[in-house]
């Protein structure tokens, strides 16, 4: 069992990803409860020209051949889930930030060399994968996923954290493996952990000893 939060973020993939990729809720009519039906889209492009952009919830592009995220999929204001893993993308439209209601995003295995900075907008974001990408460092403004609680960033290049990470208090799911980071920030200790992964191979004993003490809940696995 190489990875226990490998294995948690695989489960949390299959369950987003579905045989049919977009959900939607469609307009609610007074006489009759709202009911929610699912359709798909053979495309991103086909998605963008769906009349109702307000009543998409779930769109899943991974392993398809989007190659390009364009400005208008900020009109999605709606969307809560968005998978684009594995689509070698260098980089996102600021529009992104529009996505203000977003709870899963998923973009491992992209090309990107810096943090996308629209993503620091979506207050609500439950869930963050951006692993196996090479965006090197985090911004200060990653203080603003208030609502973050499971975070994956193996092997993104990074050699440290900002001292404002310390400020996501509902952070409770960390990978960081692959990572040549070797210390950590004061305020990360005061972070409420119940399971982190890291690459004992960078870390010094009394760093490591640390980082046992601080986490006493914290299933922490030293790769």
């Amino acid at each position: 069992m190489k990875n226990i939060f490998s294995i948690i973020y695989l489960l949390g993939m299959c369950a987003f990803v579905h045989s049919q990729n977009v959900y939607y809720m469609p307009p609610a009519k007074e006489e009759k409860p709202v009911e929610k039906k699912i359709t798909s889209f053979s495309s991103l492009e086909k998605a963008l020209q769906y009349n109702h952009p307000e009543h998409v919830i779930t769109l899943d592009f991974a392993y398809t051949d989007v190659k390009v995220i364009p400005k208008e999929i900020g009109k999605f204001k709606n969307l809560e889930n968005l998978n684009l893993s594995r689509r070698r993308l260098t980089r996102l439209p600021n529009d992104i930030g529009k996505l203000t209601k977003m709870k899963r995003l998923f973009l491992s295995g992209n090309n990107f060399t810096s943090f996308p900075s629209g993503i620091t907008n979506m207050k609500d974001l439950y869930e963050l994968s951006i692993d196996f990408t090479q965006i090197k460092a985090l911004p200060k403004d990653i203080k603003n996923l208030k609502n973050l609680q499971i975070l994956n960033l193996i092997s993104a290049g990074l050699t440290e954290l900002p001292e404002e990470f310390g400020e996501l208090k509902k952070l409770e799911y960390l990978s960081l493996g692959g990572n040549n980071i070797k210390k950590f920030p004061d305020s990360f200790y005061k972070l409420n952990l119940k399971m982190l992964t890291f690459s004992k191979a960078y870390l010094s004993e009394s760093e490591k000893a640390k980082i046992i003490k601080a986490f006493p809940n914290c299933r922490i696995l030293f790769e």
